[in-house]
């Protein structure tokens, strides 16, 4: 009769621990990948949001040269941003040699005074270099103006909508065009880029344009993200410098202009930080660079500033995107193999 092997306990203990290891590096896989997954989904916009903010910690200035920010600081009797200086404020950046005027105000309202109006509009064709018919004058250089455009929630007879609200006749029919400047505000921060609606394009995507970038408008609603030139500027005893060079209307129309300020620019054009009331829409934003201040020192950006950004972006084709889905997926499956096989040289609790 054939004697009968018996295993020693030490292989037996090593074919054991040896299934337990696989088991482990199967089921850490399992869990990684299954967590990743999950994160895809809503569940996962924090951690979304969180690897677009993280970046901005040690953020580098971003390239904004060509474009300009000048702050107005002064309100009519009706509490909006007065009317009145901007013919001569058009002429003065005009002759400094700037290229492209954008307004980030809504003048859906005529003044008080129509000849205001009139004034505005004859120095909106002046800056254009066009007559009064929008052809352009020989010897003129051929400039461009745009004008805001706000939306309005309107629900009539139980059907919600949404109205774009224009700028007057008068001043629409002496600019180049109106676009809309609403921004996308993700849970009180500004991240994304907005371009407009399915309807009608963004105010600095047609800026941006008119300046010569090369813009897909097929891909016009892509998601894109806001590639901050950098934060918003100190303005206390500390004052920083500000990335997107600023300047207060008043010293354009009282002061001496350096000719290169303003040459070959792209000016933004709205109201000094916090001057716009809740009653003319939200104007004060925070930033990435918000989430991280835990001094709460940084002041929140105004939204010319935010426009200024965005208008950068698009001319220099500098703004984030996301990863495709497919990286994603990806992604997911080479770090749940890597999980896996990392938990193989853990003892098997720890490794749980």
């Amino acid at each position: 009769m054939p004697a009968i092997v018996t295993p020693k306990p030490s292989v037996m203990v090593r074919g054991s621990e040896r299934a337990t290891r696989i088991a482990t590096a199967i089921a850490g896989a399992a869990l990684t990948i299954a967590a990743g997954w999950l994160a895809l989904g809503r569940i996962g916009q924090p951690l979304v949001t969180l690897s677009y903010d993280m970046p901005f910690i040690v953020h580098r200035p971003g390239s904004a040269d060509d474009v300009r920010i000048v702050y107005l600081n002064q309100l009519d009797d009706r509490g909006s941003l007065d009317r009145r200086p901007q013919a001569c404020l058009l002429d003065r950046l005009g002759a400094a040699g700037v290229k492209v005027v954008a307004y980030d105000i809504l003048f859906d309202r005529p003044s008080a005074d129509p000849a205001i109006d009139r004034e505005f509009a004859e120095a909106i064709r002046r800056f254009r270099g066009v007559d009064g018919a929008g052809r352009p004058v020989p010897g003129r250089p051929q400039r461009h103006v745009f004008l805001a455009c706000g939306r309005r929630s309107i629900d009539l007879k139980g059907v919600a909508g949404e109205q774009l609200v224009a700028p007057t006749d008068t001043l629409l029919d002496a600019a180049d065009d109106f676009g809309v400047v609403a921004v996308d505000d993700d849970a009180f921060i500004i991240r994304k880029l907005s371009t407009g609606t399915p309807d009608e394009p963004s105010m600095i995507w047609k800026a941006a344009q008119a300046a010569g970038a090369r813009l897909d408008e097929t891909a016009r609603l892509a998601p894109r993200w806001l590639n901050f030139a950098g934060p918003p500027p100190l303005r206390d005893g500390h004052a920083t410098e500000a990335v997107i060079p600023s300047v207060p209307a008043y010293s354009v129309l009282s002061g001496p202009m350096d000719p290169e300020v303003f040459r070959d620019k792209l000016v933004m054009i709205g109201g000094e930080p916090g001057i716009v009331g809740e009653a003319l829409g939200k104007d004060l934003f925070a930033t990435p660079f918000h989430r991280f201040d835990l001094d709460r020192k940084l002041p929140l950006m105004s939204g010319v500033e935010v426009q200024a950004n965005g208008l950068a972006n698009l001319v220099h084709g500098t703004w984030l995107t996301r990863t495709s889905h497919a990286a994603d997926v990806a992604l997911i499956l080479i770090t749940g193999l890597l999980a896996g096989a990392g938990l193989t040289l853990l003892r098997p609790l720890r490794a749980i």
